[in-house]
C-alpha cells in the first residue's frame, strides 16, 4: 500500500509541476514561495489534499 501511495504522489507531484510551473526562485523565502502559490491556484482548490501534497513537496 505504501508504494502504490508513494506512486500516486508521485504523480500527482509531476502533473502539478507540469500545470503551475516552478512558481518559486530557490532564493525566495518559504513565505514568498507560499504567496506565490497562492497567487497562482484557483480560490475554490488552493486547499484541495491533492495540491497541498504537491505543495508540500515542492518547498
Amino acid at each position: 500500500m505504501t508504494v502504490l501511495l508513494n506512486m500516486l504522489s508521485e504523480n500527482n507531484y509531476r502533473m502539478f509541476l507540469d500545470r503551475y510551473d516552478d512558481f518559486a526562485d530557490a532564493e525566495d523565502s518559504l513565505e514568498a514561495a507560499i504567496y506565490a502559490y497562492l497567487e497562482l491556484v484557483d480560490n475554490r482548490n488552493k486547499f484541495e489534499s491533492g495540491r497541498m501534497d504537491f505543495l508540500n513537496k515542492y518547498l
